[in-house]
């Protein structure tokens, strides 16, 4: 083989080897740009799950929606369906509670007008009751489910996601001051639902006081008379420790109504 016969096959093996480092290159460059798409495109859905997140805690659970709308996509669906899960139940349960105290046949359960119409053995009363205890302890009982890590931890599914995405539901919902929140909620919440199941039995003993006297009560001019005064006393004795209640319930609802969101998140991009 002659010297120019070797010196166009070292070319062409030179040549091949350019095009091979010119394919791998390009290959480099399209694997950068997927990777930095991604890690963009992921860092989109994290700022925009925020926002979320955000917008959410600062909506009012016994008034607006909060059906659920997925914004985001890939595995970040999970997590924003475990958020925003929470939220909804959070809500339904509260909205279940102000409408049980928005119902008028309930609030006027002890008027003159109704003390006639159902009196004297309160047979619808006593079931409105019944079944206003029952909702407002299932309403409370959620909200005091919810408040439990635990409760929080279940609502993602977690053989959905890897631990990059629990990682990250857990930053959004469960700090260390989400934490003290919802455990300073929880025995508040304790607390509320004895309040109110007190105040429902309460109402209830004044019927049944009144039922087994049916022979010992008048309604004149929207008042309630009692022919003895041991019966008179034992009437404004209840309707007195039923009155503390109501007012204790009420003030625990005044100090929330101003900012009855359904928390104060602020959370850093």
């Amino acid at each position: 083989m002659n010297d120019e016969a070797i010196l166009n096959k070292k070319m062409k093996k030179r040549k091949n080897l350019l095009i091979s480092f010119g394919i791998l290159g390009v290959v480099v460059v399209v694997i950068i740009g997927v990777i930095l798409y991604m890690a963009y495109d992921d860092l989109k859905q994290e700022d925009l799950l925020k926002k979320e997140v955000v917008t959410l805690s600062n909506k009012k659970l016994d008034k607006d929606d909060f059906s659920i709308n997925i914004v985001t996509k890939g595995d970040y669906v999970y997590v924003e369906e475990a958020i925003k899960n929470f939220y909804l139940k959070l809500s339904d349960s509260v909205k279940n509670i102000s409408s049980v105290f928005d119902n008028q046949e309930f609030l006027q359960i002890l008027s003159a007008n109704n003390i006639t119409s159902d009196g004297p053995n309160f047979t619808k009363s006593l079931a409105l009751i019944d079944d206003t205890t029952k909702n407002v302890k299932e309403a409370m009982n959620s909200i005091i489910d919810l408040c439990n890590e635990e409760t929080v931890l279940n609502l993602l599914d977690k053989n959905k996601v890897d631990d990059y995405y629990i990682d990250f539901y857990k930053e959004l919902m469960l700090t260390d001051s989400d934490k003290d929140d919802l455990e300073a909620t929880k025995k508040e919440m304790m607390n509320l639902s004895i309040d109110l199941e007190e105040f429902l039995n309460k109402a209830k003993e004044i019927l049944l006081m009144l039922k087994s006297n049916s022979n010992s009560w008048s309604i004149s001019d929207g008042q309630i008379y009692f022919t003895t005064d041991d019966l008179v006393n034992t009437y404004n004795n209840l309707y007195n420790e039923l009155t503390n209640k109501a007012n204790k319930i009420q003030k625990y609802n005044e100090s929330v109504s101003d900012n009855n969101s359904s928390s104060d998140k602020e959370i850093v991009a």
